[in-house]
């Protein structure tokens, strides 16, 4: 049997290694999203510099979902508006079916003085690991699947 103290310690030190590992392990992540920003001509940031959540979260495509977060955000802009790629985490479900979820998104702003109509918020496919989701969002620049 462990001391107390000894018990502490040991869970405290699997907390701080478990933190560790997460750390590491976004970092890399947010390493391939910076490549990949690279890459497609666009900018990343990790968090949400722009405050989108407060825009899609009333247009978001999940009927129900509740505490929407924007992560993970990939931006451009060009002659008709601004293009979002972004990480959407939310909760889905019903009072014990909740659970989040993680999936990436896209989303187009029109310019103020442009004509072209409102854009709505497109989700990847869910079957995909979530890189592969960002990715796929990220290079159909030519045929925008946000219109």
């Amino acid at each position: 049997m462990l001391a107390p103290a000894a018990l502490l310690a040991f869970i405290l030190s699997l907390a701080v290694a478990a933190a560790i590992v997460e750390a590491v392990r976004r970092r890399r992540l947010w390493r391939q999203y910076r490549r990949l920003a690279r890459a497609t001509h666009m900018h990343f940031s990790s968090r949400d510099r722009l405050r989108l959540t407060n825009r899609i979260a009333a247009e978001f495509p999940v009927p129900g979902a509740a505490h929407v977060v924007v992560r993970d955000l990939f931006y451009s802009s060009d002659s008709t508006g601004h293009r979002y790629v972004f990480t959407a985490e939310y909760t889905a479900g019903t009072l014990r079916a909740r659970r989040r979820i993680r999936c990436a998104a896209a989303f187009r702003e029109c310019r103020p003085d442009s004509v072209a109509k409102p854009h709505r918020v497109v989700l990847a496919r869910m079957d995909r690991p979530l890189f592969q989701q960002v990715r796929e969002l990220v290079e159909q620049r030519g045929e925008d699947r946000t219109s």
